[in-house]
């Protein structure tokens, strides 16, 4: 199964500071990118249950993404 991966605003432009922000920004591309990987490819799989919510933390150094997942809508 395949899921949809939708941002919220706000976590893009702290995406975005972090970025800016960084003396390696390859590895914060790298690390978005392979936690956007992990959540398209099974997001129910991904990181850490934290709840019964379905909300998952995924740590990919040097980020930290916490996620909701809505399984009936594959995102």
């Amino acid at each position: 199964m395949s899921y949809t991966v939708e941002w919220l605003s706000r976590a893009e432009r702290e995406l975005a500071r972090i970025w800016l922000d960084a003396p390696m920004r390859a590895a914060v591309e790298a690390a978005a990118r392979s936690i956007d990987e992990q959540l398209q490819r099974d997001a129910m799989q991904a990181g850490e249950s934290r709840s019964e919510d379905e909300v998952r933390v995924v740590i990919v150094s040097p980020l930290v993404a916490e996620v909701q997942v809505n399984e009936e809508k594959c995102r």
